[in-house]
């Protein structure tokens, strides 16, 4: 018999380059606009990514990597907290995407 596959999860925060910053213009964000042109800061997705170990039979091991749909648009220097808030979201859509791999329908 197979042994069981092993998870880790980690967060993953990588640059939204397509990022909608028009927000920015808004009245009352002028100087936050300015730091934003400067490259100050710019605007990132943050998202859970499950790298899955999977036993074979013949002792190899193949790893897989599934990642959570992440949220986007996100000011880069946000508090920790904030990203880990999201992480943690992130990782929950994750772990039920994980979960419903119990049961499955082969397609071909």
């Amino acid at each position: 018999m197979v042994g069981k596959a092993r998870v880790r999860i980690y967060p993953e925060q990588v640059p939204d380059n397509d990022a909608d910053a028009s927000y920015l213009l808004q009245e009352g964000l002028e100087e936050r606009l300015a730091e934003y042109l400067r490259g100050d800061f710019g605007l990132c997705g943050v998202r859970a990514v499950a790298e899955i170990e999977f036993p074979s039979t013949d002792g190899w091991v193949i790893v897989g990597r599934l990642e959570s749909p992440g949220v986007w648009g996100i000011e880069d220097d946000s508090v920790r907290d904030y990203l880990a808030e999201v992480f943690e979201a992130e990782k929950a859509i994750l772990l039920e995407l994980l979960a419903s791999l119990r049961e499955f329908e082969l397609v071909t």
